[in-house]
């Protein structure tokens, strides 16, 4: 895991969901060799409660059921 400095943080406007990018780059390939990009996102506490809890009970990690909503959503090529 990388640490970011909170200047790396974009400032807080509104309570809202918020996304942004990260860029080390050391951020470890997946098993297809693809280049990734780090994600860093911001949501209620209710939300991550509910994202935590749904993975635990599907057994999938969390960053694995993110990149697959985030696929279906915005297809590739």
């Amino acid at each position: 895991m990388t640490e970011t400095s909170t200047n790396d943080r974009p400032a807080r406007s509104g309570t809202g969901p918020s996304l942004s990018l990260v860029e080390p780059a050391t951020v470890p390939s997946d098993r297809r060799g693809a280049v990734r990009r780090k994600l860093v996102i911001e949501v209620s506490s209710d939300l991550h409660q509910r994202i935590l809890s749904i993975c635990a009970t599907r057994r999938i990690p969390v960053n694995q059921a993110v990149r697959e909503v985030l696929e279906r959503s915005f297809p590739g090529k």
